[in-house]
This record gives structure tokens, C-alpha cells and sequence, in this order.
């Protein structure tokens, strides 16, 4: 090629391509961290989820027996969804006679119960209204009176 024709060819040099990757590189990186976040939130989300199924199905134990629950702590470990979960139950008398406050955390027994997403429900359970919804099952009434947190 001679000079004139040369000087007449268009094309990128070699700073505007290295720009040009820099720009992409930037680009993909936030891309990745994105991913990288969403994968995250979706894993502990799952976990939550189940941590929360527990305590509910905990809940529902109690809510089904024959019996009051007994006052303080107990605790346990499940296998559920292929993995070890350890469960605590606090169960404390509330301010009006004959109601108790049953408190249910779960965390994955892999997980420090620092890092754990935790479940917390808390139902009111009273021996009169659990007896009362037992003898009439057909009513569709809640014996749960409160809730609180998840």
C-alpha cells in the first residue's frame, strides 16, 4: 500500500480498542455482580421459606394437641427438603389466664444461628378456644388470636 492510500484507510486504533474493552469489561463485571446477587437472594429466600414451613408446621403441632403445651424451651432438629434444620420453641404465659405465647425459631443446623435466616412465629394459644374449635370443626374459626414477625 502506498502513503496515499494509506492515509485514506478508516479503522480503529489501538487506544480506542483497548477503551472499547475497558468500557465491556465494565459492563460485564457489574453484570456478574448482579447474577452473582440474584443467585444469592434466590438461596436465601429458599431457606427462609423453609425455615418458615417449619415453624408453622412446629405452630400446627401445638395447635393440634390433645393437650396445653408445657411452659419454656424446648428444642429439636428435623430432616426436611434434603437438609438438617434445628428448631426452639419458647412457650411463656401472656397476661391473660389460660393463653400462652408459643414463640418457634428455625435455622438450617449447617448455618450459625448468627448468619441463620431465622424464623420467628408466635402464636397466642389458649386451652379454651383450641377445646371450643375442636368440638366444632366444621366453624372455619381461627384459634391463632395474634401474629408477629416472620
Amino acid at each position: 500500500m502506498s502513503a496515499r492510500q494509506h492515509a485514506g484507510a478508516r479503522g480503529f486504533t489501538l487506544i480506542e480498542v483497548l477503551v472499547a474493552l475497558a468500557i465491556v469489561t465494565l459492563g460485564m463485571a457489574a453484570l456478574l455482580g448482579t447474577l452473582s446477587s440474584a443467585a444469592n437472594t434466590s438461596a436465601y429466600l429458599q431457606d427462609k421459606t423453609l425455615a418458615e414451613w417449619i415453624a408453622l408446621n412446629q405452630v400446627s403441632k401445638v395447635r393440634l394437641s390433645s393437650q396445653a403445651p408445657s411452659k419454656g424451651d424446648s428444642d429439636g432438629e428435623i430432616d426436611y427438603a434434603g437438609r438438617k434444620w434445628k428448631w426452639t420453641q419458647k412457650v411463656d404465659d401472656m397476661q391473660i389466664q389460660g393463653v400462652l405465647s408459643v414463640v418457634v425459631k428455625v435455622r438450617p443446623a449447617d448455618v450459625a444461628a448468627s448468619a441463620a435466616p431465622s424464623s420467628l412465629r408466635s402464636r397466642v394459644y389458649s386451652e379454651g378456644i383450641s377445646l371450643a374449635r375442636r368440638r366444632r370443626p366444621s366453624s372455619g374459626r381461627n384459634s391463632t388470636i395474634g401474629v408477629v414477625g416472620t
